[in-house]
């Protein structure tokens, strides 16, 4: 059978016990040993070279003292910071995964992105549905005629394009792999018949994309088409809908509508035949295995009755505007920031509370941002501020809102939940009257209804009290969350963004839009004309400040030969004046002591007009087309 590799704690843990058992054993040996008559006994020396251990360790040993991993422990202990409960539990969870590491796997969790959450919203559903029926119901598009194109990305460094049809059929798929030229190998057992390209990183980019089009989705499509309109979907990666993609497109009569952003998921299934793969054969898949891998996956995947559900599921074929269930646009739906008593935090508020009490948060979901009730109450003073910190950020990561306490820059998506504004609470309140009602003379019977009396107003005042310092509680805990993300986005101001996104002016409000329409087309058009007109100003900006920099250096040289020729022409003259003072020639008479030259400034170089600033501008003036 074969089993995991060792970790390297393991390893070390393990060779550690081994060298301890030798050690106790060489331990009793010797003390053996020394009860034999000093005749018979073979010696410290030779028992420790028996067992293969140090001797003066073997010696400390026997004399009392301890080993070096009973003092490790003893050290640990002293500097320890965790509490026993915890060391217990975080002990029991390492000796759990050593017992049970042939069984264990590891997996990278993948919840749903906050950007695809806000995605589904009401808004943006009705406007998606509204542009399929004005180009797909309205102008009686056939199913055989409607068409979805996705991709995905797989190890080793390849993407995949399935393009399938609404009729339950599908054309040729397209696989990319990383390289720079391609390996006959790559279509070896393409079972699946794809066509087989390549690009530098593996990735799609506009260039395969227009030869896609041209020459894969054109041709299987135009004789079925007979030259009615064919409509094709598309996601909204910028290399699917470059100029030369839509101009094509529009002159053969392909009508393109871009998805929502964020709305689409990557091709399912192939993981696992991935993952079976590697286990039969105990390797990774290599980009020789991938055409046969992915042919089986996708002809196993993509059958007649898959193909017409997921047209069915989206709502395109047949027109089902109401797919979409108000349940699953829930969680993009803006809520009230104000109400009675009680309300409950979002996740990450309810981590700083716990901190503020030196609880430990329980999180029974990481991905969501449903409260939860801290722990029980642990001793405060167990509890250093550094380790209220640490437990608070640990917390933290756990949330959706983890990237508050992480490294990566922040986003535009990324923003915090608004703050929970609660009202006084809805509780009784205290007679207050009683403290200004207070007669002199009382029967026995006045004193113990009054004495009822301020019991349940103090009762009531101490509900009220408790509940004001919950709402000032909660008020700091959000206060702290809101400042870590003004920390975040202060850093993010400060840093010059590397990348900037067209796709939030192309798809305004996250909206899907008519791709080959007139308006949409000029928009992209003059988004390319200003990109290439600031890749040609950084360009000639380069090459100004290149020939800058040669001028400077050619004057520095030039300075440099004026200073040498200036040393070698004083020296000149110091023994020309010697030899001349030898001679009785009076100092008047001498020649004049050499002048340097100015130093010779650079040489002019003409700025270029194109280096007037391009902006980004804002092209939402362009015409918006439904």
């Amino acid at each position: 059978m074969v089993y995991k590799a060792l970790s390297a704690s393991a390893k070390k843990r393990k060779i550690t016990q081994l060298c301890d058992e030798q050690v106790q054993l060489a331990l009793e040996a010797y003390r053996q040993d020394m009860l034999e008559p000093p005749a018979k006994r073979k010696g410290l020396r030779k028992i420790a070279r028996e067992f293969g251990v140090d001797r003066m360790t073997l010696t400390r040993l026997y004399k009392g003292g301890t080993s070096m991993s009973e003092f490790n422990i003893e050290l640990n202990r002293l500097k320890q910071k965790l509490t026993a409960a915890e060391e217990q539990i975080i002990n029991w969870v390492d000796h759990f995964l050593e017992r049970n590491r042939n069984q264990l796997q590891t997996h990278w969790s993948r919840p749903l992105d906050t950007v695809r959450v806000r995605a589904l919203n009401p808004t943006i559903v009705k406007h998606w549905f509204e542009l399929v029926k004005v180009h797909v119901v309205d102008m009686d598009i056939r199913p055989g005629d409607t068409y979805g194109m996705d991709e995905s990305g797989f190890p080793p460094n390849v993407t995949a394009l399935v393009t399938i049809c609404a009729d339950g059929t599908t054309l040729r798929p397209m696989i990319i792999y990383k390289g720079h030229n391609f390996m006959s190998k790559w279509g070896d057992s393409n079972i699946a018949e794809a066509s087989i390209a390549h690009s530098p990183n593996g990735w799609t980019d506009s260039k395969l994309a227009i030869e896609w089009i041209v020459n894969d989705f054109d041709p299987q499509t135009k004789e079925k088409a007979a030259g009615r309109t064919r409509v094709l979907l598309l996601d909204g990666h910028s290399s699917h809908y470059s100029t030369e993609l839509l101009d094509f497109a529009a002159a053969n009569n392909i009508v393109v509508l871009g998805y929502p952003p964020h709305c689409t998921h990557a091709l399912q299934g192939l993981d696992e035949d991935i993952h079976k793969f590697e286990e039969t054969h105990r390797r990774s898949v290599t980009k020789g295995d991938f055409t046969k891998v992915f042919g089986t996956a996708f002809l196993c995947a993509f059958t007649r009755e898959s193909i017409l559900a997921a047209f069915r599921a989206t709502g395109i074929h047949p027109f089902n505007p109401d797919i979409i269930r108000p349940a699953q646009t829930k969680p993009s739906e803006a809520t009230s920031v104000k109400g009675g008593f009680p309300l409950r935090h979002t996740a990450p508020v309810m981590v700083v509370m716990a901190a503020f009490h030196c609880q430990p948060y329980e999180d029974a979901d990481a991905n969501t941002d449903q409260p939860h009730t801290p722990g029980t109450e642990i001793n405060p003073l167990s509890f250093t501020p550094s380790k209220r910190i640490c437990l608070m950020r640990s917390a933290l990561e756990k949330t959706s809102r983890s990237f508050l306490v992480s490294e990566s820059p922040l986003l535009s998506t990324e923003t915090i939940d608004s703050p929970v504004l609660e009202g006084p609470p809805t509780l009784p309140t205290p007679d207050w009257s009683l403290l200004d009602n207070n007669p002199v003379h009382q029967s026995r019977m006045d004193l113990e209804t009054r004495n009822k009396e301020l019991t349940e107003s103090l009762r009531r005042a101490k509900d009220q009290l408790a509940a004001h310092n919950l709402i000032i509680e909660g008020s700091h805990a959000q206060l702290v969350v809101q400042n870590l993300y003004l920390a975040k986005l202060n850093k993010a101001l400060h840093s010059s963004e590397q990348r900037k996104d067209d796709r939030t002016r192309l798809f305004p409000d996250g909206k899907g839009r008519h791709l080959t329409a007139s308006g949409f087309r000029s928009l992209k058009r003059a988004q390319e004309k200003k990109r290439k007109d600031r890749l040609e100003a950084q360009r000639k900006g380069a090459i100004y400040h290149e020939e800058k920099r040669a001028a400077k250096e050619e004057a520095e040289a030039a300075w440099k030969v004026i200073c040498e020729e200036h040393k070698e022409a004083i020296r000149a003259w110091d023994i020309e004046r010697a030899r001349l003072i030898a001679q009785g020639v009076m100092k008047k008479n001498l020649p004049r002591k050499p002048l340097r030259a100015r130093k010779p400034k650079p040489a002019t170089v003409r700025m270029p007009s194109v280096l007037a600033e391009v902006g980004d501008g804002d092209d939402s003036d362009g015409e918006t087309v439904v």
